[in-house]
């Protein structure tokens, strides 16, 4: 899954475009509800040694919230890490470079959703 793929899926399903606020990064991107204003994901740009990884490119990844229970699950798993620069009780990284599932990236940016809407 790509970012793009990312950024097309939710403009689709929640209407949601993406918001590049750092200006010294602007190939990072926020989404967040269009009603309460909650990030329910990051698209950042980062160099694979911050991730751990044996590189210094640039990759993308998605940080999504979901619940600790998954997280500890996730982790385990191909393509996801703790989250990087963000609380990570409450988020998980994902790696948009093929080595995830795309139909877990999905399910997971949902739930990110769901967690994150106004109640």
């Amino acid at each position: 899954m790509t970012k793009e793929e990312i950024i097309a899926y939710a403009a689709n399903t929640y209407q949601s475009k993406p918001e590049y606020l750092w200006e010294r990064d602007p190939q990072s991107a926020v989404l967040r509800h269009t009603d309460n204003g909650k990030w329910y994901a990051a698209l950042l740009h980062v160099s694979g040694k911050k991730l751990g990884l044996p590189t210094d490119a640039q990759v993308d990844i998605l940080n999504v919230k979901c619940d600790p229970d998954t997280i500890a699950l996730m982790t385990a798993e191909p393509g996801f890490s703790m989250a990087w620069h963000m609380n990570k009780k409450h988020w998980i990284t994902i790696l948009l470079n093929g080595m995830a599932d795309d139909t877990v990236t999905l399910r997971m940016l949902d739930r990110s959703y769901e967690i994150t809407k106004k109640r």
